[in-house]
């Protein structure tokens, strides 16, 4: 079986494109849930749940990392980072013939979306609580979606 550019390139940069605040939110609760009552799961998940543990600290991780950047940041901030991309974007237009260019082109895409909803969020609220906040207080958790 053979990989092509494209196929490679999806694979590099759909981390990316997944992380999405609320998404992050919703995972980390379900999962969390899942462990807390991990007596209740299936065999196979019961022999994973050192890697289940691993996932949730990582979905903690990156929810902080975006929690800090969401909280620190003005939709003015967010709208300069998308023109900045844009910017690299439209002079890279019809050049993105190398892979490592391609890929830089693919992650300021990306970048874009997320920015993009990170600014309605910003228009929802000015500031995303912790986790346990919104695990423990799912009516806070509606503001955002809502």
């Amino acid at each position: 079986m053979n990989l092509s550019y494209n196929d490679i390139e999806n694979l590099l940069t759909k981390h990316v494109s997944d992380v999405y605040v609320v998404d992050l939110i919703f995972n980390y609760c379900k999962l969390k849930k899942q462990l807390e009552n991990s007596e209740n799961q299936s065999w196979y998940f019961k022999q994973g749940i050192a890697s289940k543990e691993q996932e949730l600290w990582a979905l903690a991780e990156r929810f902080e990392k975006l929690r800090i950047l969401f909280n620190c940041s003005t939709i003015d901030c967010f709208i300069q980072k998308i023109s900045d991309n844009n910017d690299y974007l439209s002079t890279s237009e019809g050049n993105c013939r190398g892979f490592n260019h391609r890929i830089v082109c693919s992650w300021k895409r990306n970048e874009n979306d997320l920015f993009n909803e990170l600014i309605l969020l910003k228009s929802k609220t000015k500031f995303i609580a912790s986790l346990e906040e919104y695990s423990k207080n799912p009516d806070e958790l509606l503001k955002l979606i809502n």
